[in-house]
């Protein structure tokens, strides 16, 4: 494997999170039961359980003004996700406030839910160290490639450390010690980035260019298209635990028909 895959292999495994996509939704999965306060189920009792199935949470409350019309609009609503699972890897917190949202059919929400039209967004969510390294530990013990040793990534206030230890096996058995230092960076309000980084093989920093080509096939590192509403962040906060990425205006709960969960 030369030096570029290499550099390739290890910024996909660490540095690029699993992408924000939906597992498969099914009428035949049994759902956990939850709460209802304040009205009947309706189809505000639809749109949670789609949120129960695309997450899989450890908690969740879903807040709406009023059911949802027959065309599927919602004139206010709240998500707030604690201990969500997207593509495996758990999100720690995920909140939402949207107004005058437009769904697709009702009819069609049990299979899929897509937004058509949306006033504003508001939106908060937040990435632990911890859980980002226990999926890359699940990812070495699966099926990738098991010449990966010692993968990890470390937030720091200043941006992202990641290494690991690429067993190569050709004539003869050596360990190659690649490491990448940068920061996050927020492009078009929709997109993170990895920004000012060095690219470094067995200590020894690699030139400019060769890490412009290496990284430039792997960005962004987090694309939300592929979420379900559509945001618009303004910021990222960073500490050496975790990293929280926000809109200019942070979701607040609102008062209203209440749908709670939180697993057993």
């Amino acid at each position: 494997m030369n030096r570029s895959l290499l550099l390739l292999a290890l910024l996909t495994a660490l540095v690029c999170p699993s992408p924000l996509r939906a597992a498969p939704l099914s009428s035949d999965v049994d759902l956990p039961a939850y709460s209802l306060s304040g009205g009947d189920d309706g189809r505000a009792g639809t749109l949670f359980r789609f949120f129960q199935r695309r997450f899989s949470p450890e908690e969740m409350t879903l807040v709406v003004d009023g059911q949802p019309d027959a065309s599927g609009k919602v004139r206010h609503l709240f998500l707030d996700v604690r201990g969500a699972r997207v593509d495996g890897m758990r999100l720690d917190h995920i909140a939402v406030e949207a107004l005058d949202v437009r769904f697709n059919d009702p009819e069609q929400w049990e299979e899929d839910l897509a937004v058509e039209a949306m006033l504003a967004v508001y939106s908060q969510a937040t990435i632990r160290e911890e859980d980002l390294n226990a999926r890359l530990r699940e990812k070495q013990i699966g099926d990738d490639d098991e010449n990966w040793q010692r993968i990890g990534v470390d937030f720091r206030k200043e941006g992202v450390h990641a290494e690991g230890v690429y067993r190569a096996r050709l004539l003869f058995t050596f360990d190659i010690l690649i490491e990448i230092d940068g920061q996050f960076d927020l492009v078009r309000g929709r997109q993170v980035w990895l920004s000012d980084y060095t690219l470094k093989v067995n200590r020894r920093q690699l030139p400019e260019s060769l890490a412009k080509r290496a990284v430039a096939r792997l960005q962004p590192i987090l694309d939300l298209d592929r979420f379900v509403f559509p945001l618009r962040l303004a910021a990222i906060d960073q500490d050496n635990e975790q990293v929280t990425l926000r809109s200019r205006h942070l979701p607040t709960r609102l008062e209203g028909i209440t749908y709670s969960y939180r697993a057993p």
